[in-house]
């Protein structure tokens, strides 16, 4: 059984640094040192991570120089010490490099009964001796049962363990998932377990385990199964004024009401679907890390996106400041909210008379004044007009358009004008003559 159960193995390594004592005089090499016996310092365990992290060093001798050493670790479980685990971990021993640290990650609950580690050294083609069993204890049995993992989440397809330690002087007698009793499986004495292969989405409530005992007592319990994504890809973030930066995470939100989204962004984090953070002068590329957790903030699915924000730039709507005509053009001035001095700005200017907008290109401002002219309009005739703008660069979206401005041309001064000269006895007689609106003809003499 614990063969079996220990197939499931996640592995890390790693090398912790601490400054040596100093080294005893007539301290000999390491090529005339017999192999020494490690010393566990520290066997530590993380319930909610299922992981134990054991610390050792070595006791014999502190070596000058660097030398290739091997140390073997054995896992083992309940009071008997049932070896689950065997691993070989191999490493550079360096000067000031005596303290070592190897992390385990158990399939079983910790709760559910003890678990031991051991290490012998491997060094010139000979064995040390295994150092002392070193053991975290299980919890032990109570007035009612107790069920393990609590409020635990899983991903869907994974394979997942459930214990139950009885009461005291009970022996288990059930253990049910999705109201269905699985197969026992002996972990010592007391506890039993299940094992859940190729796990399902679960309800929103969680699905529930129940552990009956001899004594008739019942624990219920429940966990989470779902698939959570592996990089938050519909993460929408945008800036509108390159001042602040918005983001609507709430497309990763499940249809359960038992979870909640947390995101980290530069100098803050927030538990809601939307969040925003303050830009950092001259910084333009943000990393954001999102989190779907459960109620009891237990981490469960946790992703990561990098941003530019020169790439998602939605600028707020345009402000029109005044308008300057003339009988057949006009020229629009208007100010865009925001720091946009670090990119390019395309504006349209759309009026009644056109078929499409016509198309501006400046250098961002912060919070600075742009100017547009339309010609080819027609003198004293009424017109609006609304502006908009989006990046140029790396264009993302318009804004939405202004509100419009009306006016109207100014008349045109230069109206069809003839003379007529004719002679008379003191000289000539001039006649002007213009056509108004009305159609009508003026007449001026000058003599």
């Amino acid at each position: 059984m614990y063969g079996r159960m220990g197939k499931i193995i996640h592995v890390e390594f790693l090398l912790v640094t601490f400054s040596l004592l100093g080294l005893q005089e007539g301290c000999c090499q390491h090529a005339a040192l017999d192999p020494f016996t490690p010393h566990i310092i520290g066997l530590d365990k993380d319930s909610a991570a299922q992981t134990l992290v054991v610390k050792w060093n070595l006791t014999s001798a502190i070596l000058e120089d660097e030398f290739n050493i091997t140390f073997e670790i054995q896992v083992g479980r309940t009071e008997n010490r049932a070896v689950i685990q065997t691993s070989n971990v191999s490493v550079i021993h360096k000067t000031n490099e005596t303290v070592f640290m190897w992390k385990w990650w158990s399939e079983l609950p910790l709760e559910c009964t003890d678990h031991s580690m051991r290490i012998r050294s491997f060094l010139n083609n000979t064995w040390s001796s295994w150092s002392p069993w070193k053991t975290v204890l299980g919890n032990k049995a109570k007035e009612k049962p107790q069920l393990y993992p609590i409020v635990k989440a899983f991903k869907i397809g994974s394979t997942a363990y459930i214990c139950c330690i009885p009461s005291q002087g009970a022996t288990v007698t059930e253990i049910k998932y999705r109201k269905t009793a699985l197969p026992l499986i002996n972990i010592n004495n007391k506890t039993k377990a299940i094992k859940m292969d190729n796990l399902k989405s679960s309800h929103c409530k969680g699905d529930f385990q129940d552990c009956k005992d001899s004594a008739g007592h019942r624990r219920l319990n429940s966990v989470y199964v779902f698939d959570p994504p592996e990089e938050p890809q519909n993460v929408n973030c945008e800036t509108r004024d390159l001042w602040t930066v918005n983001c609507n995470l709430g497309m990763l939100l499940d249809k359960c009401e038992n979870s909640f989204i947390q995101g980290y962004f530069p100098k803050k984090k927030c538990v809601s679907s939307f969040c925003g953070f303050d830009v950092i002068p001259g910084q333009l590329v943000y990393n954001i890390t999102v989190t779907i957790a459960l109620e009891n903030k237990q981490a469960d699915a946790t992703g990561s996106l990098t941003m530019d924000i020169t790439k998602k730039v939605f600028p707020v709507s345009p402000t029109i400041l005044s308008k300057t005509s003339t009988p057949r053009s006009v020229n629009i001035s208007w100010t865009l909210k925001g720091n946009f001095s670090s990119i390019r700005l395309i504006c349209q200017i759309i009026t009644n008379n056109l078929r499409s907008p016509m198309n501006y290109t400046f250098e961002g401002k912060s919070t600075g004044v742009y100017h547009g002219l339309i010609d080819g309009l027609h003198p004293y005739t009424l017109y609006n007009a609304s502006v908009r703008c989006a990046a140029a660069q790396h264009f993302w979206k318009w804004s939405e358009w202004s509100s419009p401005i009306h006016f109207t041309t100014k008349p045109d001064w230069g109206p069809d004008l003839w003379r007529q000269i004719s002679p008379v006895a003191e000289g000539q007689n001039i006649i002007l003559l213009w056509k108004v609106a009305c159609h009508m003809i003026f007449e001026v003499f000058f003599k």
